[in-house]
């Protein structure tokens, strides 16, 4: 989707606001307020039977019942509840291990911690294949009747990759344990009719569907409505499981949010699977060298590509496509985490950024690839026409122009005409590039800036030779501009 003059290809951080949502949302920051837990009036009763519908639809997505939902205030917290919940009640009880697969969500990870360090239980990290699939061997191997919960997640928030649930649940449950499963990115990407049937905990974030943010839920298959410690105690509210008001207005968003997914998603992921390989190959097809993490085909969210551009920064990469286009990077992740898993050595992994999506147009697409083909010509990440004509020209080897993006305020090199690299701040003519080539043996990059350098100077780094020996030797000032 567009924003203004920016591409946003990051709906797995978080997705827009449906405006059948908020339309629906509205009258209850209106004259249709009220206190679903009051039951004394009219108002409260309305409140309620509202809180009810939406519990209807966010179970019906799932193939549950809606006494088997309880509303949180996103997966995170869902998360938490379940792990944290079952674990705590059952901490004194013959079944002392956790099965988490290597590439679950941050979230996970830190609740089966805190199980570990506080209640003494015994982690065990399923691993996965290259493809980030979990390893199902490995999984048949560590199962036993000293597990008390498996945690896998549907879809992995990085790579994208789907999981077969079905056969999981039924390895789990030959062996009495829980299945909790984090399946807050799969209501764009899978069909979910089923998992109720197939898993005893499911957690879910509205802001991830087109609802509204600070909405989750938790599913809890009946006979564990008994069985989990509350984290939050007060009221009694939900059964007690998760006490505190419920903000009205955010259950009616979740709720219509789960409705469209089942009403209008199906038809939409083969095409936005089309885009997504649309995206990809055409950056395939020029002169970048990249790498796809993950599965392909079905077993892939639809609108998930994770790209690894070796040799280049990620963090860098995206700077340089700020403003024009959104996506992610690596750096806020746990050293247990997707890109660490598949097959990717761990110092390559600040390489690997990745792009989703859910609504787009052909043409927005294409404007986003053309976006991150030029920012990536300006990196070095791959040669424009006019970069190769230069180096042809001149005759140099291996000439390769990066612009550093933290360093030029995220602007890239503009390659421009022959005999001339042109840049926002400097300017140098190709008869200069070919005397330091000749007297230095000097293989670029050229190493250009602006914020380590005074205005009036170049900042320049090649081979370690430094600025003033560039000028003893060569006799000449270097052309500035501006």
């Amino acid at each position: 989707m567009k924003i203004g003059n920016t591409i946003y290809f990051d709906h797995q951080a978080t997705t827009p606001l449906d405006a059948r949502v908020l339309e629906e949302m509205l009258p209850y920051f209106g004259d249709s307020f009220g206190n679903p837990h009051s039951n004394d009036h009219i108002v409260g009763w309305r409140a309620s039977k509202s809180v009810d519908k939406a519990a209807e639809e966010v179970a019906r997505m799932i193939g549950a019942d809606r006494d088997e939902i309880i509303f949180t205030s996103g997966a995170t917290e869902a998360n938490n509840l379940a792990l944290l919940g079952v674990g705590r009640r059952a901490a004194s009880g013959s079944r002392k291990k956790i099965l988490v697969s290597e590439i679950e969500h941050k979230c996970v990870l830190e609740a089966c911690r805190v199980l570990h360090e506080q209640h003494g239980y015994e982690l065990e990290y399923l691993p996965v294949h290259a493809s980030g699939v979990l390893n199902i061997d490995e999984l048949k191997r560590l199962i036993s009747e000293e597990v008390l919960i498996v945690t896998v997640m549907a879809v992995n928030n990085e790579i994208g990759t789907i999981q077969d649930i079905a056969e999981i649940s039924k390895i789990v449950r030959s062996a009495g344990a829980l299945l909790h499963c984090d399946a807050a990115q799969a209501p764009c990407a899978m069909d979910m009719s089923k998992l109720g049937e197939q898993v005893d905990m499911l957690s879910l974030s509205a802001h991830k569907m087109h609802g509204p943010q600070g909405i989750g839920a938790l599913y809890l298959r009946r006979p564990l409505l008994n069985e989990i410690e509350p984290l939050v105690y007060g009221g009694g509210q939900q059964g007690a499981m998760r006490s505190g008001t419920l903000p009205l207005a955010l259950c009616v968003g979740m709720g219509i949010a789960s409705r469209l997914i089942i009403d209008t998603i199906l038809d939409a992921r083969q095409s936005l699977s089309n885009l997504r390989d649309d995206f990809v190959e055409k950056l395939k097809a020029s002169s970048c060298s990249i790498s796809i993490n993950g599965c392909e085909g079905k077993h892939r969210h639809p609108g998930n590509a994770n790209l690894a551009f070796e040799g280049f920064d990620a963090q860098e990469i995206l700077g340089a496509l700020q403003p024009q286009l959104v996506g992610h990077d690596r750096k806020r992740f746990l050293p247990i985490a997707a890109t660490g898993h598949i097959g990717t050595e761990r110092r390559n992994r600040k390489t690997d950024v990745f792009f989703v999506t859910r609504r787009v147009r052909r043409t927005v697409n294409d404007a986003a690839m053309n976006s991150t083909l030029v920012r990536l010509h300006g990196l070095g990440a791959c040669e424009s026409p006019a970069h190769c004509s230069l180096k042809n020209s001149l005759g140099i080897k291996g000439l390769r122009l990066r612009g550093l993006t933290r360093k030029i305020d995220q602007r890239a090199f503009v390659l421009a005409k022959l005999g001339h690299v042109q840049s926002h701040f400097v300017k140098l003519n190709a008869h200069f590039m070919a005397v330091c080539q000749y007297m230095f043996n000097v293989e670029f990059p050229v190493l250009l800036g602006e914020r380590f350098c005074q205005p009036s100077k170049i900042g320049m780094q090649m081979a370690g030779v430094s600025l003033t020996h560039l000028n003893d030797h060569a006799h000449q000032q270097l052309p500035v501009v501006g």
